[in-house]
């Protein structure tokens, strides 16, 4: 009978210590209701299903691509903005090239230079004169070619500069002073009958 009583005793204990692990596994799926840890057929527990970690995956995969091209269109267009700034210094120094000359035919004959990137800057310019002495219209056309642009790029600008030196013939600016001459003083009439 011992040997029964001994049989019987574990028995109850594993009874006992079975009883134990289902209830803490009780009190983790009141925690967690019927995500976690669900009772299926014959005691045992279960995780997640295969659908619900595919799912996962998918979500995961979606923020991942959502992310990266966010970051890729991040990198494109400080790409963007850095070629930018450098086509527009390149454009202020061919600017300062014109502000400095006096001759207005070497200006006219335009020029090129190659930027330190390896682009290579082709300009010229159109001078018009105005219809006020010594002050002139200037249209600057840049073409851009380089490894890094595809195509030639254009860039233009156009603008007014006083330059006594550039006027071609004297009785023409001499005029253009008559009638700026003639302009003011009748503007200034029209204020003194005012």
């Amino acid at each position: 009978m011992p040997a029964q009583q001994d049989s019987s005793l574990e028995v109850e204990r594993s009874k006992a210590g079975l009883l134990v692990r289902l209830s803490s596994l009780d009190r983790l799926e009141a925690s967690f209701p019927g995500r976690w840890l669900a009772d299926v057929p014959g005691g045992r527990t279960r995780g997640f299903t295969l659908l619900e970690v595919l799912m996962a995956l998918v979500i995961f995969a979606l923020a991942a691509v959502v992310l990266g091209s966010a970051y890729v269109n991040v990198l494109n267009s400080y790409d963007v903005a850095g070629r930018s700034m450098a086509a527009n210094e390149d454009f202020a120094f061919v600017r300062q090239i014109i502000l400095n000359e006096p001759d207005r035919t070497k200006l006219e004959q335009g020029g090129d230079f190659e930027t330190a990137d390896g682009r290579r800057f082709t300009w010229s310019v159109e001078i018009i004169s105005s219809t006020m002495p010594d002050l002139f219209n200037v249209a600057l056309t840049c073409e851009v070619t380089g490894p890094s642009e595809p195509e030639p790029r254009q860039l233009t600008e156009s603008f007014l500069l006083l330059r006594p030196t550039w006027s071609i013939d004297p009785a023409e600016r001499g005029k253009l002073m008559e009638d700026a001459k003639t302009r003011i003083l009748e503007f200034q009439e029209a204020q003194v009958k005012r």
